[in-house]
């Protein structure tokens, strides 16, 4: 079975063949470093060079730089230390939003105190899930629920959010509804990929415990980048030398982190120098008229490298935080000013997000359906996971707006981010279509090829806007606009 670049994963976080000067030395690959770094001083070095990259973030992660301390020097504690770090981090990253659900009980009448509200919570995503669907899987393995375990999940999830987002539903039925549907919004994925571990091989505590461990800086991201407790356990260091190396790579990251964020500030200060607006104020206006075309230029390529950069932060700041706690993980963006194709720039610019689609969209379509017409078999998984999936998962996440406005209005303030992810899949399924061919000349292969590709991710980037106020409308009213349309 030949798969294309969606499916593959690029060697992210490797060194290239040929050696390169860069900007932060090569930690890792210094012999005598990585000995040191399994010394009692070389472990306190390491730590306090975590704390120094991260004193700036607000507030600062004391708890994970405690359990990368207890984790480096109590080697053999180091699961229980991030079960520990697992049951702090899931009560204080608002993953189980907490909020949408006393919002929900109190327009309902219902008294709910805040402990009550997380261990309501946690009670029903744990019971639901691990009680009711991993028994399924290990004693019915037969059924639907073991066969199709993240089908269920998903279909529960919606009829929980249809009920608790419908105004003609009683209130009480719909605050208990909330108190399924807004926790499994924050964790689903990470449910999901426990489940689908679930059907390979019996799923340890420590693993499951590991895996939650993901999102240590308290960030209300539910990408998992540790996918599964299988996975966790496959990249988790199992010597001292692997552990040091693991450290040092992710000293690299966090030092990564200081360039990319001076930059940010860079960008941002000539932005608001230039007095140039951000990209949904530059929509807004244009709706005016009162905004001329070199500056809907100059908003759009601001905004398009700022979510890069932010993004690249992002990836680097959580892998950066694995790979301190032990983890020997992928990076999540790499290079993707490097891409020549649109599907290679997805690829390289959030790994595992492009991950997560193709585990639980791509494949399951791909290995179904279609299995006799190999271009409409890759077109039609391609939109599965980057269209509907894409969409599937903004939708259930952004469940705020649903407690806001209403499920109908949620699903019609959604088309603007439909249409994106409608323009990613297809742009991404000719990418993969055309595969690889040969190149006329250097100029067509090294820069025209990249240029297009940024251009084409420049241009989508308008309608990749999650606010459920704007209209379709005026989104393409923008883009005619960069064109003095």
């Amino acid at each position: 079975m030949s798969l294309t670049a969606l499916t593959t994963p690029l060697h992210i976080g490797t060194m290239p063949t040929r050696r390169k000067p860069t900007i932060i030395p090569r930690l890792d690959e210094n012999p005598k470093l990585v000995a040191q770094a399994q010394t009692t001083e070389g472990k306190l070095v390491v730590i306090a060079m975590a704390v120094c990259l991260l004193i700036w973030r607000k507030p600062m992660p004391i708890v994970f730089l405690v359990a990368v301390a207890l984790v480096s020097f109590l080697p053999a504690y180091r699961r229980m230390v991030l079960a520990a770090a697992s049951l702090y981090w899931i009560l204080t990253s608002g993953l189980l939003n907490q909020a949408i659900i006393r919002q929900m009980a109190a327009a309902a009448g219902i008294p709910v105190s805040y402990p009550a509200v997380w261990i309501l919570s946690g009670l029903a995503c744990v019971s639901l899930v691990f009680g009711l669907g991993g028994l399924s899987i290990r004693t019915q393995a037969d059924s639907f629920i073991g066969r199709r375990p993240v089908l269920c999940l998903g279909i529960f999830f919606c009829l929980a959010l249809g009920i608790a987002g419908t105004s003609a539903v009683p209130a009480g039925v719909r605050a208990a509804s909330w108190i399924l549907a807004a926790p499994l919004s924050g964790f689903f994925w990470m449910l999901a990929y426990a489940l689908r571990d679930c059907q390979r091989k019996s799923v340890s505590a420590h693993g499951i415990g590991s895996m939650l461990a993901t999102l240590w800086t308290g960030t209300s991201s539910p990408t998992p980048m540790l996918k599964g407790p299988l996975h966790a356990l496959k990249v988790e260091a199992v010597d001292a030398r692997e552990f040091a190396v693991a450290q040092l790579k992710g000293i690299k990251l966090l030092m990564w982190i200081i360039v990319l964020a001076v930059i940010s500030i860079a960008v941002r200060s000539v932005l608001s120098k230039g007095d140039i607006p951000t990209l949904e104020d530059a929509i807004d206006r244009n709706l005016t008229g009162s905004i001329p075309v070199w500056l809907c230029w100059e908003s759009l390529t601001g905004s398009f490298i700022l979510v890069v950069l932010q993004i690249t932060i992002y990836g680097h700041t959580i892998i950066g935080g694995l790979r301190l706690l032990g983890f020997k993980v992928l990076r999540n963006t790499y290079a993707p000013f490097r891409a020549r194709t649109i599907a290679e720039f997805w690829n390289r610019f959030y790994f595992y997000f492009k991950e997560l689609l193709v585990d639980h969209f791509y494949y399951p379509v791909y290995l179904r359906y279609f299995k006799r017409s190999p271009r409409l078999r890759i077109v039609f998984a391609t939109f599965a996971a980057a269209c509907f999936g894409n969409a599937f998962y903004h939708f259930g996440r952004d469940v705020n707006y649903i407690a806001q406005l209403g499920l109908w209005r949620a699903l019609t303030g959604f088309q603007v981010y439909l249409f994106y992810a409608f323009l990613l899949a297809t742009g991404i399924s000719i990418s993969q279509l055309r595969g690889k061919r040969r190149q006329a000349s250097w100029f067509r292969t090294e820069v025209l090829s990249r240029v297009t590709v940024v251009l084409f991710f420049c241009l989508v980037h308008i309608f990749d806007d999650e606010r459920r106020t704007v209209s379709l409308g005026a989104h393409f009213a923008f883009l005619f606009r960069l064109f003095g349309l």
